[in-house]
């Protein structure tokens, strides 16, 4: 399976220019819904896994939960929003 190739779902800390960049390039990315900004991870976990999507995030902490936790949801974490450069021509 290609990189991204799963629905994501953006972590509020992925700059919207990245989302926009990604939906016009074919990306199935949903951002975090507004009532859902602040959530906690673990909620974001849970509405990343009901609707079957990979989270898309800057925070770490996505990792720990679901290796620790043992959570059934993948994480994608992004060190660097520069790879999506030429997504935002």
């Amino acid at each position: 399976m290609k990189p991204l190739a799963f629905p994501l779902l953006a972590d509020e800390n992925i700059h919207p220019d990245v989302i926009s960049g990604l939906r016009q390039a074919g990306y199935d990315i949903a951002s975090l819904p507004g009532d859902k900004i602040g959530s906690s991870d673990q909620e974001i976990l849970t509405l990343a896994y009901q609707a079957g999507q990979v989270i898309l995030t800057h925070d770490s902490d996505f990792g720990w939960l679901v290796v620790a936790q043992s959570q059934p949801v993948m994480v994608s974490f992004l060190y660097d929003q520069a790879i999506f450069k030429p997504h935002l021509r």
